[in-house]
């Protein structure tokens, strides 16, 4: 991340959340979602969500 200044420092905590399931759900469609709920399924061998 560069520090140089206030500007740089936000910029580079914006993009760290964007990997956050919270963040990047909540800014985009409902596919980046509904992906990872399938995803989360596959793994957990879920027979229902809720």
């Amino acid at each position: 991340m560069d520090t140089s200044d206030r500007e740089s420092i936000i910029e580079g905590i914006a993009r760290r959340t964007m990997n956050l399931p919270m963040v990047r759900q909540s800014i985009s469609f409902s596919d980046v979602w509904i992906n990872d709920v399938l995803r989360i399924c596959e793994e957990l061998k879920a027979d229902c969500v809720i």
